[in-house]
């Protein structure tokens, strides 16, 4: 989904390179591995912010 893509690739905190993003519908799905524990939660507040999103499953792995 570009917009929510595009608003990781902004996020200073968020390394957009190592999460993508997947479109069901309106459902949102996360993937990836990052180093940070407060990387999934802010992916994840990044695509609850996208117009019509219904969910949003997050399965962002942490790996330090």
């Amino acid at each position: 989904m570009g917009k929510i893509g595009a608003a990781l690739k902004r996020s200073a905190d968020i390394d957009a390179k190592r999460i993508t993003v997947a479109a069901d519908g309106d459902k949102i799905i996360l993937e990836g591995c990052v180093p940070s524990w407060h990387e999934p939660e802010l992916a994840e507040s990044a695509a609850w912010a996208a117009p019509h999103v219904t969910a949003v499953h997050n399965m962002i792995a942490i790996d330090p």
